[in-house]
């Protein structure tokens, strides 16, 4: 039985492969490198991001983080993630 789903399989990847391979047969050649290369571009960060503060989902409700501190995952005394945050200031 397991013979089976194996070939099946088979069956199956080898009509994916050769249905994919007349698509790539048709793409255009690449163009050829400039010979001049510019720097990549800075993305620029917006005020809005940098500004931006955390949020720490406690079992207190959801609230933003002080400065100077972050969110870190609260554990039990077993060591299982409680799934709510902490927040640990530096």
């Amino acid at each position: 039985m397991t013979k089976a789903i194996a070939a099946l399989c088979l069956a199956a990847a080898l009509a994916v492969a050769t249905m994919a391979v007349p698509a790539a047969a048709q793409s255009p050649a690449p163009k050829p490198v400039a010979a001049k290369k510019h720097h990549p571009v800075k993305q620029r960060v917006s005020a809005n991001y940098r500004n931006s503060r955390h949020i720490a989902c406690t079992f207190l409700g959801c609230q933003p983080v002080p400065a100077n501190c972050f969110p870190v995952t609260q554990y039990t005394s077993d060591g299982m993630p409680t799934g709510y945050d902490a927040i640990a200031c530096r």
